[in-house]
């Protein structure tokens, strides 16, 4: 017997579909290995992005790294708002703080304004008002 006789008689037909399906299945996760492998790669590269095998930073630690720094050209305009606020109260609103800047001649007061809300030395309060950090402005501004 030989020909597609030979082949139905021993099961051949089965036989290649199973063939057929393993070598579908493996190519299906070949390609899916090749794809991910971006990801084990800059695992491998910098484990600390990742976050789990890191040594945990506190909470202040990270706070203190992500703050920007002040530049020269951006010391003195925050000096000026400083002496602004010296003469509000302890917690004021936004606002107002703006508007005395305006008044007093302040360049950019919007500008100026951001960049101590971005180095922290201007924080909210739990009522929507800010206050001044003292201890901050000493440290990034003097």
């Amino acid at each position: 017997m030989y020909g597609l006789d030979a082949i139905s008689a021993n099961n051949g037909w089965s036989i290649a579909a199973v063939g057929i399906i393993i070598v579908f299945s493996g190519l299906v996760i070949l390609a899916f290995v090749i794809s991910q492998l971006h990801k084990v790669l800059a695992f491998i590269e910098n484990p600390d992005r990742f976050g789990f095998l890191s040594r945990k930073k506190s909470i202040d630690e990270t706070k203190e790294s992500a703050l920007p720094v002040l530049t020269k050209k951006q010391k003195e305009p925050a000096r000026q708002l400083c002496l602004i606020l010296d003469t509000m109260e302890d917690h004021f609103p936004l606002p107002k703080l703006i508007r005395m800047a305006e008044v007093s001649g302040l360049d950019q007061p919007y500008e100026n304004l951001n960049n101590l809300l971005d180095t922290g030395i201007i924080e909210p309060d739990s009522d929507g008002f800010f206050l001044l950090n003292k201890d901050r402005f000493k440290k990034m501004v003097s």
